[in-house]
């Protein structure tokens, strides 16, 4: 894993985002130990590692397919958080939307990230 890497793709994505984002973390899904992050949250990383662990419990009981890529909670005052999954590391973010389209967000910021975080992590 390239922490350096990480750390430079997630000041591109706040380049991207800009006033949008608030906060963004990767983190280990073992512990929930942020590896690196912008405005760091160490709380809500730990939480939403639990948070994800627990979705794939019931996903796995119920007899669904686990989860894939990410999941996503519109908050309250225009706010969005997803918590997005790669296996032994999770990406989480908390960005506004009134300050970027949600379709850019899903559809070219998020998975333009995905793919270098995973790119990074493997290295």
């Amino acid at each position: 894993m390239d922490v350096k890497k990480l750390n430079e793709i997630i000041q591109k994505f706040k380049k991207d985002l800009g006033d949008a984002l608030f906060a963004t973390d990767i983190w280990t899904t073992a512990d929930g130990t942020i590896i690196a992050g912008l405005n760091p949250q160490p709380a809500a990383a730990a939480l939403f590692n639990r948070i994800s662990l627990i979705i794939n419990e019931a996903l796995k009981d119920a007899k669904f397919p686990l989860m894939d890529k990410y999941y996503l909670l519109h908050l309250e005052g225009g706010n969005i958080s997803a918590a997005m999954q790669f296996g032994d590391y999770q990406w989480g973010i908390l960005v506004d939307t009134k300050q970027v389209q949600l379709g850019l967000l899903l559809n070219v910021h998020i998975p333009k990230t995905m793919e270098a975080i995973r790119e990074a992590l493997a290295a």
